[in-house]
């Protein structure tokens, strides 16, 4: 693990170098213009001698910095970690360190000011923990003037012992409107515990579950967002349930009135512990239940009936069938693949999505789509529109995929490109070919792959 200690003055010329880096790629665009000019090296040389008693540094074996934090009070104030050490971990270790010291100094909450365009910075934050507590125009004076940087307050109980997440469901028919609840609630906590309904609690206040108790306990203890299971839990939370599990928040989905909010968890809304996050109306059992009333049976042609086999095939005959798009088949065989990957890679987090979008006054200008699995990063596609080639769009576009890939913890990323594409520009941004198949797609035409240590 990469050391880190409290920073000397030795440290601070360094500090200002990787600070003014970090400032600009985190806030350029985000801030008032003026801000932004006024935030020159030489600025950040200024300010940063009397700062060394707020800053923690990670440094390298050699010496070299590799990232620095530095907390006043409460506020985490600055987070910034050096591109070699991106995608490390580390800003996770400086994150927690902050965090330690805030409790140290007795804080039970610290807090912090991420600005409000700075989407990367702001998932980072999540991800650790932090949750987005609103709107901050936060102040801050350069060159003499005050500007507001339009930020968002970002906070994290960090007293000791485990902030324990409450959460409680049916869990029927368990689908993705459950697992973004689940995660939406372990982002408030250290651990989370969820409470599951019993079959006659549920039929008291809607239907009967499909799924037997222990059935949705199976599934529900699966999920890698939860930590803990109570089976046959209370509808109406109590203190005494509360304090028996230990219980520091409740989360819910933000479909429940005040007054539904008061009646079943009335101690925790009492308290101020109580929290509301969006609840995914895209889908739900009960429309689950409905797609499957609605689903048309199999066709069963006029010659036959559903209980005598076609007379041209014979019963358990394998056929084979060639077509053009077929999402249904697209859909089955990447849930077979995630379903086969993920028994052989214990430990692993699925596969994700990763896309970036450029735009300017609301037209997309660029975008990249890809994926993150493990260590490994892919680029599916890359596109960026006639007019804005050869302008920095593209290098801007990869830094921001490469960016958020080693976020992910990735220390490597792949794409293909064929000759006649821009396996050039791609060279020229550190990618190096590792093989290529030729005449792809014709002959004088290769398909090259390359690829890139983050």
């Amino acid at each position: 693990m990469t050391p880190i200690r409290p920073a000397t003055a030795a440290d601070m010329a360094a500090v200002a170098d990787l600070w003014h880096e970090g400032w600009h790629a985190g806030h350029a665009g985000h801030v008032p213009d003026g801000l932004t000019a006024a935030r020159t090296l030489a600025a950040f040389h200024e300010r940063t001698p009397a700062r060394v008693s707020d800053t923690t540094v990670a440094v390298s074996d050699t010496g070299e910095l590799l990232g620095f934090v530095m907390v006043v009070g409460d506020e985490v104030e600055q987070v910034f970690v050096g591109p070699a050490a991106r995608g490390t971990g580390l800003a996770g270790v400086l994150l927690a360190e902050a965090e330690r010291q805030a409790a140290a100094l007795g804080f039970d909450v610290a807090w912090l000011a991420v600005v409000a365009g700075n989407a990367r910075a702001r998932r980072f934050y999540e991800k650790c923990g932090w949750v987005d507590g609103g709107e901050l125009p936060y102040e801050v004076t350069a060159g003499g003037k005050t500007y507001v940087s339009p930020c968002r307050r970002y906070e994290k109980r960090v007293a000791p012992g485990a902030a324990r997440v409450y959460v409680d469901m049916v869990g029927d028919l368990f689908h993705a409107g459950h697992v973004a609840l689940l995660r939406e609630a372990r982002r408030h906590g250290d651990r989370l515990v969820v409470g599951v309904l019993s079959d006659d609690t549920a039929a008291a206040y809607k239907r009967r579950p499909i799924m037997t108790l222990a059935e949705r306990v199976a599934v529900i203890e699966a999920c890698r967002y939860v930590d803990e299971v109570v089976a046959d839990a209370p509808f109406l939370v109590t203190e005494d349930f509360l304090a028996a599990h230990a219980i520091t928040t409740v989360v819910h989905g933000d479909d429940l009135s005040p007054e539904g909010a008061e009646t079943v968890y009335g101690p925790a809304v009492a308290a101020g512990t109580f929290v509301t996050v969006p609840r995914t109306s895209s889908i739900s059992t009960t429309q689950l239940i409905e797609r499957v009333l609605d689903a048309p049976g199999p066709a069963v042609p006029p010659s036959t009936s559903p209980s005598s086999p076609s007379p041209s095939r014979s019963p358990g005959e394998v056929t084979t069938t060639t077509a053009g798009a077929d999402p249904e088949l697209d859909q089955r065989l990447s849930d077979e693949l995630d379903a086969f990957n993920a028994a052989a890679t214990p430990g692993i987090a699925p596969a994700e999505e990763l896309t970036v979008r450029v735009e300017t006054d609301g037209e997309l200008i660029a975008g990249a789509s890809g994926w993150t699995w493990g260590q490994a990063a892919g680029i599916g596609m890359t596109w960026v529109r006639h007019d804005r080639r050869g302008s920095g769009i593209g290098a801007r576009l990869l830094a921001a995929f490469e960016s958020e890939a080693a976020d992910r913890g990735c220390t490597h990323v792949f794409v293909t490109s064929f000759t006649f594409q821009a396996p050039e520009f791609y060279h020229r941004l550190g990618y190096e070919e590792i093989f290529r198949w030729e005449s792809i797609p014709t002959p004088g035409r290769d398909d090259v792959h390359l690829r890139k240590d983050l």
